[in-house]
């Protein structure tokens, strides 16, 4: 099991882990999974400037898109933000998502617990000494998976007429 940098050779198991959550009419998370229009050509360079900050949309941060491999297979990916601007202070630096049909085997707790060990380790720099994490209020498993990596309950925030609940780690 092991945190992998998007890839033109994960092309065919992305458009299956988007495609199942689409099935499922859940929302692609995280959202950065999602194509836009993009060839997955485009895509996997468009995620490359991302993480080193260059020919940026308004209102992107830097960040890392990794996947989550297990057994050869994308169960997952989580989007590590170096920085936050006004709109990800409600959403928070790491976000993540794990296959539908993959949940229950523990690989939420395992992609956050590697994505925090990605930022520990200094292969991701992030200034805070806490990085926030936030999950739905009704995500009951993700809030879970949270605390369990160390969560600390920060706030209650509203998004996009969402109720969110914001939680610390510390990383330093």
């Amino acid at each position: 099991m092991r945190l992998v940098k998007v890839d033109e050779k994960y092309e065919e198991q992305h458009k299956k882990l988007v495609n199942e959550f689409e099935k499922r009419g859940e929302v692609v998370t995280p959202n950065t999974l999602n194509l836009n229009g993009r060839t997955y050509k485009q895509y996997v360079q468009h995620i490359r400037d991302r993480e080193i900050g260059i020919n940026q949309e308004v209102n992107i941060v830097k960040a890392t898109l990794l996947y989550l491999i297990v057994d050869g297979e994308i169960v997952g990916a989580t989007d590590i933000r170096y920085e936050l601007n006004e709109y990800l202070q409600k959403l928070g630096h790491i976000g993540y998502g794990i296959k539908p049909t993959k949940r229950g085997n523990g690989y939420g707790n395992k992609i956050l617990e590697l994505a925090l060990e990605t930022i520990k380790s200094g292969k991701i720099v992030i200034k805070e000494k806490n990085v926030l994490v936030t999950c739905n209020v009704e995500n009951k498993k993700s809030e879970k998976v949270i605390i369990k990596n160390g969560g600390k309950l920060k706030d209650e925030v509203e998004h996009n007429g969402e109720k969110r609940r914001q939680y610390l780690i510390c990383i330093k």
